[in-house]
């Protein structure tokens, strides 16, 4: 028990040093696009004064989203590799999902909402319903329930 706990909290610091090494060089890479382009800016000087500020607005957002965007990724792909490490463990997993695949692609289809002929719109046109000879089953490969109603 004692080894799980272990390697959990290996499994957080490295979780975090990757999460920091990762932020660092999205700030230097961030710092970089920020100086780069309020450099662009003040060299040109046509460049009027509420584009400057829209484009120190944007390459701002931008970086913070391509870091997110990254973090995301690499999280889909932890995800990935713990899903193939659990089945590497239990291969038998595997073998069951493929033939949940299998057994869900040879599903019969199922029958459309609407059968025609439909009844009138008007239907039912009083209060009153009137049902002979009415078998229900709940699927197919049931018995009908009650019979002849």
């Amino acid at each position: 028990m004692a080894s799980i706990g272990i390697q959990q909290a290996i499994h957080l610091l490295n979780n975090t040093l990757v999460n920091r090494w990762v932020s660092v060089r999205f700030d230097i890479l961030s710092a970089m696009m920020i100086g780069i382009t309020a450099v662009v800016i003040v060299w040109d000087t046509s460049i009027d004064a509420s584009y400057a500020g829209l484009a120190m607005t944007f390459i701002s957002g931008i970086t913070l989203e391509i870091f997110f965007l990254v973090r995301r990724f690499v999280a889909l792909e932890q995800s990935m590799v713990a899903v193939s490490q659990v089945l590497g463990q239990w291969p038998d997993i595997n073998t069951l999902q493929v033939e949940r695949v299998n057994e869900f692609s040879e599903l019969p289809q199922e029958p459309p909402e609407f059968i025609e002929p439909r009844p009138p719109a008007s239907w039912p046109s009083s209060g009153a319903i009137e049902v002979d000879h009415l078998s229900i089953r709940y699927a197919v490969s049931h018995e009908p329930g009650p019979q002849h109603l």
